[in-house]
């Protein structure tokens, strides 16, 4: 009980104390998600209520792995939620880089998010090198893909690497995925929401 306690407060003290602006606040109608510790790149992307699905991109640098979310709803209970992550290539050259995102991508599992307390849940990371995972190509796909959606001087720069993951290519997750599943307390009617927050990479 102490614990818990000591993590409500913590939640709390994230949420009022800490920083407003390190905070993404998502609002479906009769549910808001409040992710903790992650702020996105352009606030009024989320200033709007949204049906069942949202995509947004996170600030530069920021990170959904091992954020705290709260749920706030009067409409809904048996709340779960569910995480996977998309990995892409992305080609640096010092400040400047080249990101593969429409192109292959490696697409995790479904990953139950751990719950805290009902509503408030603190999201896995991702170890064992799962984010680094990608489909197995040949170098020359990916110069031909960086030459076409960079340019060529960006298929110059990696015409010399033996694997995608020599410098200066990498591969890092491109995008998180949240999948939100509740039930309305009268009706029993589950629903379900999606969040897709779309990564800066090569940061």
């Amino acid at each position: 009980m102490r614990q818990l306690t000591i993590l409500l407060t913590l939640i709390t003290y994230w949420t009022t104390v800490y920083s407003q602006d390190s905070v993404s606040v998502i609002k479906f109608k009769d549910i808001t998600v409040e992710i903790i510790s992650l702020a996105p790149i352009d606030k009024n992307e989320l200033k709007t209520v949204f049906t069942d699905k949202v995509e947004f991109t996170a600030d530069l640098g920021e990170t959904l792995e091992s954020s705290v979310i709260a749920i706030k709803t009067e409409k809904y209970e048996d709340i779960e939620i569910h995480q996977a992550i998309e990995t892409s290539v992305t080609i640096m050259n010092e400040g400047s880089h080249c990101d593969l995102t429409n192109w292959k991508h490696y697409t995790s599992d479904w990953r139950k998010v751990k719950t805290l307390t009902s509503n408030t849940f603190q999201v896995n990371s991702y170890q064992n090198g799962e984010s680094k995972q990608f489909p197995k190509v040949s170098i020359q796909k990916v110069i031909d893909a960086a030459q076409e959606q960079c340019g060529e001087e960006w298929a110059k720069y990696i015409k010399d690497i033996k694997s995608i993951y020599d410098y200066p290519c990498d591969i890092g997750v491109s995008r998180y995925f949240l999948k939100i599943k509740a039930m309305d307390k009268v009706s029993g009617e589950k629903i379900e929401k999606t969040i897709v927050i779309l990564i800066p990479m090569g940061c």
